[in-house]
């Protein structure tokens, strides 16, 4: 009896001395640097980039464990001239406590603000007809955007070999998934290269794709000063 009472002592105290070292890594400022390195390695997963994060790392326990991260970079495509795009004001989102981990595939409500990507073709040629659709399959095959928001950001399309020089500038882009549903509502307010664009419908779920063999339908209304088009059909994200 003695030993089990020892031993139930010991697991509580193990616990609480976890429960303070953890709280203690996500809130004091000593801890800072270590916030920031953890964040930008989940973001570097996300994004398939190497990932700066300069600014403070801010996590809020709950049901779910909530993230925001401010001053953040993203490395440009190999062909760019500048290393690093500018900054992310904040990146936002939120998930289960197995991030800690390193687990990124819980990750949800995923929010962006303030960002300049750039997506460059490969000079040599070998991707030039691929390398404008690797955004859209960033999109529709990872779970972690199944949610997505982006406010204020701009995307640089650029292949000098073939004239493209373009500007897509999102003031607001959402995709809304319910869990397990077999189509994402998108609702898209942005303009290219300068003339204002809007779009919604539906495109398939990361589920759906994943359970299709990475196709599925979609179905899209855009508006144009002055045109208002509908596009349906299906996408094959497997390249």
């Amino acid at each position: 009896m003695r030993l089990l009472r020892i031993a139930a002592v010991t697991l509580v105290t193990l616990l609480v001395a976890g429960l303070a070292v953890g709280y203690s890594i996500a809130t004091l400022d000593m801890y800072s640097s270590v916030r920031q390195e953890q964040a930008a390695q989940v973001l570097a997963r996300i994004f398939n980039r190497p990932v700066d994060v300069r600014g403070p790392v801010v996590l809020t326990p709950g049901r779910r464990l909530g993230i925001k991260i401010e001053d953040t970079y993203i490395q440009r495509s190999s062909g760019s001239a500048t290393g690093e795009g500018r900054v992310f004001d904040t990146v936002e989102f939120d998930a289960p406590y197995g991030l800690l981990r390193g687990d990124v595939s819980g990750i949800r409500n995923f929010s962006m603000s303030g960002a300049d990507i750039e997506y460059r073709a490969d000079p040599s040629g070998e991707r030039r007809q691929a390398w404008s659709f690797e955004l859209l399959t960033i999109l529709l095959n990872n779970p972690v955007f199944d949610n997505l928001e982006l406010t204020d950001v701009e995307f640089h399309f650029i292949a000098e070999a073939d004239g493209w020089n373009e500007v897509f500038r999102i003031e607001s882009f959402k995709l809304v998934t319910t869990s397990g549903s077999p189509s994402t509502e998108v609702s898209i307010k942005a303009a290219v290269n300068g003339t204002p664009l809007s779009a919604a419908g539906v495109v398939p779920s990361s589920v759906w794709v994943r359970d299709n063999n990475s196709r599925g339908p979609f179905d899209l209304t855009f508006a144009l000063p002055g045109l208002e088009t509908s596009l349906s059909g299906t996408v094959d994200t497997s390249e």
